[in-house]
């Protein structure tokens, strides 16, 4: 069985040392249902699409919240169960 879940990373400037807050804001059963998600952040919040290897998409966002200033990444990633 494959699952898929869309990951949210969020790294701050203002505490550099501290580790990136990661969250799964949703599971899918397939990987395009992510992708169009993926795609409704991107129009929505007008976030930058960047490609790793080749094929990952990941949109990124720069935050610049009063208190906390960082990027945003979201993602979809595969998680293979048996």
């Amino acid at each position: 069985m494959i699952k898929v879940a869309l990951i949210v990373v969020f790294t701050s400037f203002s505490n550099a040392d501290k580790a990136p807050d990661v969250d799964i804001s949703n599971f899918y059963k397939t990987m395009a249902e992510c992708q169009n998600d993926l795609d409704q952040i991107k129009n929505s919040l007008n976030a930058q699409e960047v490609t790793i290897d080749g094929e990952n998409r990941v949109l990124k966002l720069i935050s610049r919240e009063m208190h906390q200033q960082g990027v945003i990444h979201w993602f979809c990633k595969k998680k293979y169960k048996e």
